[in-house]
């Protein structure tokens, strides 16, 4: 292997160069081995290796791939093809290890089954943080896609009336539905309370695990 060189950025050049030729008789292989005209070259045994590249295939024109059937007819250079290999790095953020993909130039990643998160709700998958990402799209470099996450909050309502609890579990930004009004004998259901004092205004946006209590007021028969 004599000369390297480096084509378009994306394909690498191993090539082995033949010595000169007496009119055309036979061919000097790596100033080693001889090829005599009308003879096949050997093809080697080993594909050449190059670190963050895979080996594609011999070639004489750099686009198609050498057949080592051919009969040698002259002096030639036969050069190895290669196609750079990038790292696609799965981040999940649940607590599972990240995850590293090589893929081809050129070719696309594979998209893992969707994760899951105590709660949280898996949303997508993501290059840029905030749009799902297009996974027929052509890798052509190292790149980084995550999880996209929504938190799962708990609504907690407190009756006070002997009634049970209810929870409803809401994603993060959502609201929660307000439930029908509760019923309590010699009581009067006033509205559902955050602070103990204010009605709740079930048009807020739930981002946090809350409690919502019952505000009653004791009827009195005179």
């Amino acid at each position: 292997l004599i000369d390297q060189i480096l084509l378009e950025g994306k394909t690498f050049y191993s090539t082995w160069k033949f010595g000169d030729i007496d009119s055309n008789i036979e061919v000097k292989y790596n100033d080693e081995v001889v090829y005599k005209e009308n003879t096949v070259v050997e093809k080697p045994a080993l594909d050449p290796t190059k670190d963050g590249w895979q080996f594609k295939f011999w070639t004489v024109d750099g686009v198609n791939e050498y057949n080592f059937a051919s009969l040698v007819t002259g002096p030639m250079t036969i050069k190895a093809v290669f196609t750079k290999i990038h790292t696609v790095t799965f981040v999940y953020g649940n607590g599972q290890a990240d995850v590293e993909v090589k893929v081809l130039d050129g070719d696309k990643v594979s998209k893992p089954s969707d994760p899951t998160w105590a709660d949280h709700e898996f949303k997508f998958w993501t290059a840029d943080g905030a749009t799902a990402f297009d996974f027929n799209t052509a890798i052509t470099g190292d790149m980084t896609i995550s999880a996209k996450w929504t938190g799962i909050n708990t609504v907690t309502f407190v009756y006070g009336n002997g009634q049970a609890n209810h929870v409803e579990y809401v994603l993060d930004g959502d609201k929660v539905a307000k439930p029908q009004d509760p019923s309590w004998e010699d009581n009067r259901f006033d509205f559902w309370t955050l602070d103990g004092v204010n009605a709740f205004d079930f048009d807020t946006a739930i981002t946090d695990d809350i409690t919502l209590t019952a505000k009653w007021t004791k009827i009195h028969t005179v």
